[in-house]
């Protein structure tokens, strides 16, 4: 079972140590002068982000709800990709916005395109592929997988 909690500016931090391996090395979260990374912003982090516990901190969420539709994105600790771990994580991640946003009947995310493993996970976890949509990341543009799960508690 996983505990979710507000982002601490302490959680932020370590988080941002995270280091993950090629091609993975993409979610890294860049932390500069000149760009700073959303979750040491105050605002955006206690709004938006949340750790994700057990025992320790092992990942995070970001969410954005707008009336019945929640906009979802995940990161496991580097050390708990590609071990099992990313299906109950989602699953919990959806059970906490049915519990945090009772009124979301939608939940979307993007995924890089080559990020097969996590979007299998996706999958198992109900998502379906909507459409795909290039953004800028890290100053790049990615191609992305954008994803949907209707949940059942309309």
């Amino acid at each position: 079972m996983y505990k979710f909690q507000p982002m601490t500016l302490t959680d932020a931090k370590e988080i941002l140590t995270w280091q993950y391996d090629s091609p993975y090395d993409f979610y890294n979260i860049i932390n500069t002068d000149e760009n700073p990374a959303e979750i040491l912003n105050n605002t955006i982090r206690t709004n938006h982000f949340y750790s994700v516990y057990q025992q320790k901190l092992i990942g995070l969420i970001e969410l954005h709800h707008n009336k019945n539709t929640c906009k979802l994105g995940l990161g496991l600790k580097p050390e708990y990709t590609g071990k099992g771990y990313g299906e109950t994580f989602v699953r919990e991640a959806i059970a906490f916005i049915q519990t945090t946003y009772p009124e979301t009947t939608i939940i979307e995310l993007a995924v890089a395109t080559f990020n097969e493993r996590a979007i299998k996970v996706y999958e198992r976890c109900g998502f379906e592929a909507l459409d795909y949509e290039l953004m800028v990341a890290h100053g790049v543009l990615h191609e992305f997988l954008k994803m949907r799960k209707i949940l059942n508690n309309i």
